[in-house]
């Protein structure tokens, strides 16, 4: 039997998406992005080095998606 995924942990997973995007593509320092999503530095950092590992080309998306996220 497959274990399905909850809607918090599908949630969360989109919200990480999206901070990765915006890591990854707007120009703004960690700490600040930090700050707008209401996260922590480390936890972004830990995010940020695990998706590089994981290299992940999907999360490549034009600025103005990007821009809607802020």
């Amino acid at each position: 039997m497959v274990k399905k995924k909850s809607v918090k942990s599908q949630y969360f997973l989109k919200f990480k998406n999206q901070v990765l995007e915006v890591i990854e593509n707007i120009p703004k320092s960690m700490p600040q992005i930090a700050r707008e999503f209401w996260g922590s530095y480390p936890t972004l950092n830990i995010w940020k080095r695990s998706n590089s590992e994981k290299d992940n080309s999907n999360l490549k998306k034009n600025p103005d998606e990007l821009r809607k996220l802020l």
